[in-house]
């Protein structure tokens, strides 16, 4: 059988989702050959959806380290299993726009580009995870990305070193991060679409902290990139200090309404939204710093 194109690599362990992945997959309409690779550390789960899908290899993932989150680990299970020299990955739960696959790909092929990241909607119009998209706009290259519409060689795959597999989250960012260090560009494509279903009020919470806890370890390993706290992340820096200094309110009882700067400034975004998303993320900041 004739070497495929590109490799779609999807993980999961747990979203039943991944059904309507697959099913948008079969309506892509590209130039490229491809496969698709589910790595699927469900136990079971899922093997009534791979009985429907028999398009889809599906690759059993059991973790030798017992770990809670294996996401890194996924990752490079899909691309070692991947049979392309490109792999394009999208998340459980993301639906694939037709086109998506030629204009996440094209770059690589037309432009010599090495990593390409796609743009990443919610399926629920409105969405405050939609505001990442405004502030790339016009960028041609991007200074991070998440795996949830990533598509890179292989070759710079290896010269990167694959997914760190010490990280729970963040291990796509630090892949990005390392990239970056090597001399590689992140080429943005915003026409390269997949939507998302960012789960209930629960699941956006659980992820804020998650990623809060990731982005202290990212910064841990990465200092030389500490000075992005003062610029492209001050966020990272504001919500946990705010926190910290949430007992000064004993000494000066209009501390907390600091809190009114940012409502503000996001005021056409959903701006309770936003806080409640930022200050949970802060929480995760701080708890890995205080992490032995």
């Amino acid at each position: 059988m004739k070497k495929p194109d590109v490799s779609i690599v999807v993980i999961d362990k747990s979203e039943l989702g991944i059904a309507d992945t697959l099913d948008s997959f079969k309506k892509l309409k590209t130039s490229f050959t491809y496969e698709v690779v589910v790595v699927d550390a469900s136990g079971g789960l899922f093997d009534a959806i791979a009985a429907a899908h028999p398009e889809a290899r599906w690759v059993p993932f059991v973790s030798k380290t017992k770990k809670r989150f294996t996401i890194p680990e996924q990752r490079n299970a899909g691309v070692t299993e991947a049979k392309a020299d490109i792999i394009a990955f999208t998340d459980a739960n993301c639906i694939a726009q037709p086109d998506w696959l030629e204009r996440l790909v094209a770059p690589i092929k037309k432009d010599d580009e090495a990593l390409v990241a796609g743009l990443a909607l919610s399926q629920a119009a409105g969405s405050i995870y939609d505001q990442d998209h405004a502030h790339r706009k016009g960028q041609k290259y991007i200074r991070e990305c998440p795996t949830i519409n990533l598509a890179f060689t292989r070759e710079a795959y290896e010269k990167i070193g694959g997914f760190d597999e010490r990280f729970d989250y963040g291990s796509d960012v630090d892949f990005s991060w390392r990239a970056n260090d090597l001399g590689f560009k992140v080429r943005y494509v915003p026409e390269a679409i997949i939507s998302h279903d960012w789960g209930s009020a629960s699941d956006n919470m659980k992820r804020s902290y998650r990623y809060g806890v990731a982005r202290a370890r990212l910064y841990k390993k990465h200092p030389r990139r500490w000075r992005e706290l003062c610029t492209a992340d001050v966020i990272t820096l504001i919500y946990p200090a705010y926190i910290l200094g949430l007992p000064l309110t004993y000494w000066f009882w209009p501390y907390p309404l600091l809190i009114v700067v940012p409502l503000y400034k996001n005021r056409h975004l959903q701006p309770f939204k936003v806080v409640q998303k930022h200050l949970i993320y802060g929480c995760g900041v701080l708890r890995e710093l205080v992490r032995l």
